[in-house]
This record gives C-alpha cells, structure tokens and sequence, in this order.
C-alpha cells in the first residue's frame, strides 16, 4: 500500500493537469451504431428534460471535458485532505489526444443531452482491453468481460432531472452490446448515490483500500473508504 501511495503522489505532483476520477461515459464503427447506443425518453419531453444519451462524438470534447472538471472542483475531494482536485482540470489538449488517440473509448463515453440539446451529464466507461490512461488503473482493472463505471458527473442545475438512471441504463446498455457480463463500479463511502446503485441492481462485492481512496480524494462524504459494486448482465 506504502508503494502504491508513492506511485499516486508522483503521478499527482508530476502531472497536476489531469483529471481525477471519482468512482461514485462518435464511434468510428459508424452512425449505425451511435443510433443503436442513443436512449429517448418515451412522450413529449419537458422544457427541462433529459432527451437522451449519445455517445461522445468530437462536437461535445470540449461539453464533456468542462463538466468532468467542474464536477472535481465541486464535490470537495482534496488528495490527502490537502490538494484540492479541481486545481488539477484535464486540458483541452490531454482530452481531446487521449480521444482521438484511442477513437474506440468515445463509444463508452456518454452524454446525457437535454431536450434544448444542452449536455448536462457524462458518464466514462471502461472495458478490459481497451486503452487506459494511467491514472485509470490506480483504482480498478477490469476484466475483458467487464465495464466499469469510471465516473458519472452531472451538471448541479441538472440534479433531479433522473441523468444518472438514465446515464446508468445506457451503461448497462453498452455493457450487453460489447458482451459484457458483469458491469462494476466503485462508490466512496457516504456519498448517497450509492442508494440509486442498489435500486438499479448493483450490490457490493469488495471493499476498496481506505488509503488508496484517501489518496486520491480525501474524504469527500466525510468517510473514509469505499465499496466495489457489480450488477450480473447474465
């Protein structure tokens, strides 16, 4: 764990322009299928409404990095109870390389999208076999028939509105599409969208290293620690 904690630390103070992800996602197969991965909602949307959840397409780099952002600088998380993440932002150069360096990570990339088609909402995907950022594998590694939630983050005046079911019924969308039979994701403890997890099916299956989280996040629900949580797709 000591060794693992140094590891962080060289990562976090060498590249402090990259963004951290909570654990609480234009595909270049085609429009075929984007159009499969996209969910309505049923009914006339409100004015307010979430319309939908496409994947990331280069139109929505900048939507998407900017709300990745603003989700770290807000929710409190500081490594080690001292560096405030969000003075760490993911550039508009590291986002927009990584993805077009790695296209095939867009399509486990969604945006919840509202009915004026602002972006509101992302939610990271990851399946073992696909390429990794670094600081991606400090928390989980998935297996080839896995996808992991990296992060969900919603814009705060789109809160209540339901993206995160909706963000999370694409993701176990995607995760069937690409044969997935397990979809896992981590939670630090105290934050209460654990509760929307457990509705959607997920339980816990292991406990995350106290340290490791303290490291990377501090204590952003007042709690150290977290859980691992998987939903069975078979």
């Amino acid at each position: 764990v000591g060794l693992r904690l140094c590891h962080y630390w060289m990562f976090f103070l060498k590249k402090c322009s990259s963004d951290v992800s909570d654990p609480d996602v234009y595909n270049q197969a085609g429009a075929n299928h984007k159009q499969k991965l996209t969910m309505t909602t049923t009914g006339a949307p409100t004015a307010l409404s979430i319309d939908r959840i496409e994947t990331l397409s280069e139109t929505h780099f900048n939507d998407a990095r900017q709300i990745s952002n603003e989700f770290l600088s807000t929710t409190n998380k500081r490594a080690c109870l001292i560096c405030p993440c969000g003075l760490c932002p993911d550039t508009k150069e590291e986002f927009e390389g990584f993805y077009r360096r790695s296209p095939g990570r867009c399509s486990t990339h969604g945006l919840a999208v509202r009915s004026d088609g602002v972006v509101v909402g992302v939610v990271n995907l990851r399946q073992g076999g696909q390429d990794t950022k670094f600081f991606e594998t400090l928390m989980h590694r998935p297996g080839p028939q896995e996808v992991y939630v990296e992060y969900m983050a919603v814009t705060k005046d789109a809160r209540g509105m339901g993206a995160g079911t909706k963000m999370l019924e694409w993701a176990e969308a995607v995760a069937r599409e690409r044969d997935a039979t397990t979809l896992t994701l981590s939670v630090v403890n105290g934050n209460p969208a654990k509760r929307l997890y457990e509705r959607k099916g997920f339980k816990d299956v292991a406990k995350v290293s106290a340290p490791e989280i303290f490291c990377l996040f501090g204590m952003p629900h007042g709690q150290c620690g977290g859980t691992t949580m998987e939903k069975e797709l078979v």
